[in-house]
């Protein structure tokens, strides 16, 4: 299919709206959010797993240089073997003005089948007992007596939304034991009643053709396949996948790049506000049986719900 046929496709999801309106109208949606006032929390946290090379890090570069109007390198970046990232890092995204908004992108070390953090690591990430800058040692596990960590974790230092990061381009040969790590993850965070959600990485190369018109990203058939794809493997619904291009070879920004990345935190966001709304009406709930019943009261359960 070529770019005419692409843009002629009927949009499988709403399209991008790839214009300098639209960026400001993200941007500052963004600069001006803040989570739901009763769930005390002022910056939500939102975790990003993957693979080494599923682009964490340079998710988080294109985040923060959308903001900034130029391509920064906050988060670090680079091909390897083993992970870049060797501290767990929990990355304030600032505004022109060096701001820090209201929600936080927190890297971890990339995934890997044999090596690196097992499932309970991660999970004492995701429960807010590690730390901003805490030092992985591969060596070493983390384990409740650990340096540092943290044994009654506050509910601002939790996690608040889970991201599977996957590079679109090799899913399908994705090592059965990372599969496996996801999978688990997933489900012990679904216990936690949390947001999943898979990030999309590297869709240019999925399809050539959105090297160049990444807005057209929701109207190629090869992106849906590979939502499809992941949806059945992982079990994680298509409306809880994005797709994004990250920065990695440009030098100055783009307006479909931008709009892409903005449109997807802006959906992490909304899943993220969801689960706070959702546990603060709960909480709410537990308090009033709470009260009820020091009062030897019968709670009035409707029964519609």
């Amino acid at each position: 299919m070529d770019v005419d046929e692409l843009r002629q496709a009927e949009p499988w999801r709403k399209g991008i709206e790839c214009n300098k309106k639209a960026r400001d109208k993200l941007l500052s949606g963004m600069i001006s959010y803040y989570p739901i006032k009763e769930s005390a929390i002022t910056h939500v946290r939102l975790l990003m797993i993957g693979q080494i090379g599923a682009g964490k890090s340079s998710f988080i570069n294109t985040v923060s240089s959308a903001f900034k109007g130029y391509v920064s390198t906050t988060a670090r970046t680079g091909t390897a073997t083993h992970s870049l990232t060797t501290k767990y890092r929990a990355y304030a995204i600032k505004d022109q003005n060096k701001h820090p908004l209201n929600f936080k992108l927190c890297d971890t070390m990339g995934m890997e089948e044999d090596h690196g953090l097992d499932v309970n690591e991660y999970l004492y990430i995701i429960d807010g007992h590690i730390k901003d800058q805490f030092q992985f040692n591969p060596a070493v596990k983390i384990t409740p007596k650990s340096p540092g960590f943290v044994q009654n974790p506050s509910p601002a230092e939790k996690i608040q939304c889970v991201i599977f990061v996957i590079d679109g381009s090799t899913f399908s040969l994705m090592p059965d034991g990372v599969l496996k790590k996801i999978i688990s993850i997933k489900e012990h965070a679904q216990a936690r009643e949390l947001p999943i959600a898979v990030l999309l990485t590297k869709v240019d190369k999925i399809s050539p053709i959105l090297e160049k018109e990444l807005q057209l990203v929701y109207h190629c058939q090869d992106v849906a396949d590979c939502f499809q794809e992941i949806s059945d493997k992982l079990g994680i619904s298509k409306n809880y996948i994005v797709a994004v291009k990250s920065y990695e070879k440009e030098t100055e920004t783009e307006l479909s790049v931008d709009v892409t990345t903005l449109t997807a935190v802006q959906q992490l966001l909304r899943y993220t506000d969801d689960y706070l709304e959702d546990q603060v009406d709960m909480n709410a709930q537990m308090e009033k049986i709470s009260n009820l019943s020091s009062m030897n009261l019968k709670p009035n359960i409707d029964s519609s719900e």
